[in-house]
């Protein structure tokens, strides 16, 4: 079940490029964002992209808590 990104998950990145992150993959994929930046992270490691992978990680993380 995706976890639906609210102004509070939007307040909670880590910066403000996160937050940034994070509002726009709520307006864009609604009730699927969380699931969406998942999928992006795991292309990133397939593709060797550390820095995004990590970012990724940390933009579900945040939505989780």
């Amino acid at each position: 079940m995706a976890h639906d990104l609210n102004s509070a998950d939007i307040e909670r990145g880590s910066d403000a490029e996160d937050a940034v992150v994070l509002k726009l993959a709520h307006e864009i994929f609604g009730a699927d964002a969380v699931t969406a930046i998942a999928y992006f992270g795991i292309d990133a490691w397939f593709e060797g992209r550390d820095e995004d992978v990590a970012r990724c990680a940390r933009l579900v993380k945040a939505c989780a808590n």
